[in-house]
């Protein structure tokens, strides 16, 4: 072999390689059914880079994978009530690439939003696309069938502190158990998902506030699927209740560490929101019922606005204290006798006193078994109940 074929065949070989390394390995494909849609999730060993596509006749989403493999076998996918009719792939040469066709049903919309995310415990890389449902009614009769609500009337913004429930009506508590789906929130040492716990708590707390008279709670996420915090939030706002728990179990890397604690929004977490709000004319007009405004209406709806967080945050230290110090009779608290604060965006509702509860720090062994436990997970439901109570002022604590 001539020393120009031998370069030739040592180039050919690097290049290959180099392929080799760089390619990138299709794992799986999963499928987080959800009310308000599905989140279409791809498995990678690795980043990719991709493209969506959605084609009409029958209505189709076609994702190609660029320089990627997959032996993983589609077949396997339930597709049962998911909206997708069926899944197609093929692997094509050229610029390497494998493609994923998903055939959709009338029940899915083609317009998408898509995502990567870096490695997270216990996943890997991932490819994320939400498909959102066509609403046969709208989404507010959705959900106020959902929880068997008559429909309300649009409030101003909150004024002053809750004393008394609302005659004639419900006083309405929105629960929202923190992550879910996909995401399972923090993890214990014993494989305890926090997403788990935050449901069995939220749904318990429910029971226990709709057996209260004059008291109606909603869930946020009533199974195991993911929902976006904004909507979360705006759910609440929305459907008009009057507070907004979501609550949580955390971790941290020192397994020794323990205490349950309150937060509520930080002042910076609400300078922060009170402008996003003021930037759209759409939101500035719900702060008001939505009435339309002008341009001219733009200092009235920064008083609105104003008026209304001050107020919320007064109310949520009230119901964050009353809480906090219910809880610490049943378990310990990171912190006595405090609130925290910070900029969760879950907390950022403007006119809904809001709150998030964090119930124990799942990452220490002696607490993820507690949080597991129905007697335990019943006691925190209770304790919160009871600083509700006090909020509002009803029933034995008044």
């Amino acid at each position: 072999m001539s020393k120009l074929s031998k370069l030739l065949a040592l180039f050919i070989i690097i290049c290959w390689s180099n392929y080799a390394v760089a390619a990138t390995n299709l794992k799986g494909m999963r499928l987080w059914p959800s009310p308000a849609g599905i989140r279409v999730v791809f498995d990678l060993n690795n980043s990719v880079k991709y493209k969506v596509t959605t084609l009409a006749n029958p209505q189709r989403l076609v994702i190609d994978l660029y320089n990627t493999n997959s032996q993983f076998k589609f077949k396997q996918i339930n597709l049962t009530k998911s909206g997708i009719k069926s899944v197609r792939t093929a692997q094509h040469s050229g610029p390497n690439k494998f493609r994923v066709v998903l055939e959709l049903s009338g029940q899915l919309s083609t317009t998408t939003n898509h995502f990567v995310l870096p490695p997270y415990k216990p996943y890997g890389h991932r490819l994320v696309i939400d498909l959102k449902k066509l609403a046969s009614i709208s989404e507010r009769d959705e959900i106020l069938a959902l929880f068997a609500k008559e429909e309300k009337t649009v409030k101003l913004p909150s004024a002053p502190a809750v004393t008394h429930l609302k005659k004639n009506r419900n006083f309405v508590i929105a629960i929202d158990p923190g992550h879910g789906g996909m995401d399972p929130g923090a993890v214990g040492l014993h494989g305890t998902r926090e997403k788990d716990v935050t449901l069995a708590i939220a749904k318990k707390l429910k029971r226990l506030i709709d057996k209260e008279p004059g008291l109606q709670a909603m869930l946020t996420r009533s199974g195991d699927y993911y929902v976006d915090l904004r909507r979360r939030m705006n759910t609440a706002r929305k459907y008009n209740a009057e507070l907004f728990i979501s609550i949580h179990a955390d971790a941290v890397k020192k397994r020794s560490v323990t205490g349950a604690s309150v937060y509520i929004l930080s002042e910076h977490g609400a300078s922060s929101e009170a402008a996003r709000w003021l930037a759209a004319r759409e939101n500035k007009a719900d702060l008001v019922g939505g009435v339309s405004l002008d341009k001219r209406s733009n200092v009235l709806a920064k008083v609105l606005l104003d008026l209304s967080q001050t107020a919320s945050k007064r109310d949520s230290l009230k119901l964050a204290k009353h809480i906090l110090q219910a809880m610490g009779r049943v378990t310990p608290l990171l912190r006595q006798h405090r609130v925290e604060q910070a900029g969760f965006a879950v907390l950022k509702a403007p006119d809904v006193p809001s709150i998030l509860i964090e119930t124990g720090f799942i990452s220490n062994p002696r607490v993820e078994a507690q949080l597991r436990s129905d007697r335990h997970q019943q006691r925190l439901a209770e304790a919160i109940l009871q600083g509700i109570r006090r909020y509002v002022k009803i029933g034995k604590n008044l």
